[in-house]
């Protein structure tokens, strides 16, 4: 599980399960998003709902990336795209002879 990070209306990080179960427990209270989120640049971190899955992959493997944030043509956060759902797609794909 993750959650896109935005402030001031950009897209700043990605906060992940992770990322959060790494913090000492003692530490939960006090500490904040910006310190426990995984900080990438925007460009390294999302891609657009319109643009082929190949350059997701592409682009997690040159990132070293798990996921990634889907926005719209505006630049808003839409969804979360992982390596998993990218695997489902090629599965369905192969089954289907697409």
């Amino acid at each position: 599980n993750a959650f896109g990070v935005e402030e001031d209306g950009s897209i700043v990080g990605m906060l992940r399960m992770k990322d959060l179960q790494q913090t000492p427990r003692d530490q939960w209270a006090s500490t904040t998003v910006r310190e426990a989120m995984q900080a990438l640049d925007e460009e390294a971190m999302t891609v657009r709902s319109d643009e082929e899955a190949v350059d997701a992959i592409m682009q997690m493997a040159r990132h070293n990336l798990g996921r990634l944030l889907v926005t719209d043509h505006s630049g808003e956060i839409i969804g979360i795209l992982s390596h998993t759902d990218i695997q489902r797609l090629l599965r369905v794909r192969a089954g289907l002879d697409v």
